[in-house]
């Protein structure tokens, strides 16, 4: 999960196998931001009412584009114009890929993996910012 300005603000590692929806609220839980977020952006894979129901007990809205197949709309176009800035996570994403110990998974350990992540994003960090560290 990252903010506006894609900079990571919480991550999780898990395995393959489970859906990336069912992974929202413990990607929620491991945030290392003081403050909740007012909105997660998802696409399509995160409309589902259960989900809904679970960001709004947290005071969080979720914004997503409806399935195709679904029957009653929550939400209207209004809200969905804001997914237009999903291109920040994308774009932190393909940062993270030039990493080469984060474009492939090798390692078994989750908790090495998600670390190796934190790793690349603070080196991402400072070139964004151009922080200047004296050895």
């Amino acid at each position: 999960m990252v903010d506006k300005e894609g900079l990571l603000v919480s991550l999780h590692v898990d395995s393959a196998n489970p859906h990336e929806s069912r992974l929202l609220m413990k990607t929620i839980k491991n945030s290392i931001s003081l403050t909740k977020p007012r909105y997660i952006l998802g696409d399509r894979a995160y409309d589902s009412d259960k989900l809904d129901l679970e960001c709004k007990k947290l005071g969080i809205s979720l914004v997503a584009y409806h399935k195709l197949n679904r029957k009653n709309h929550t939400q209207d176009g209004r809200e969905a114009r804001r997914l237009k800035k999903r291109y920040t996570v994308e774009r932190t994403n393909a940062h993270l890929k030039n990493y080469r110990k984060v474009n492939v998974r090798y390692e078994r350990d989750p908790k090495l993996f998600e670390n190796f992540i934190w790793m690349a994003h603070c080196l991402i960090f400072i070139k964004k910012f151009n922080i200047h560290i004296d050895y």
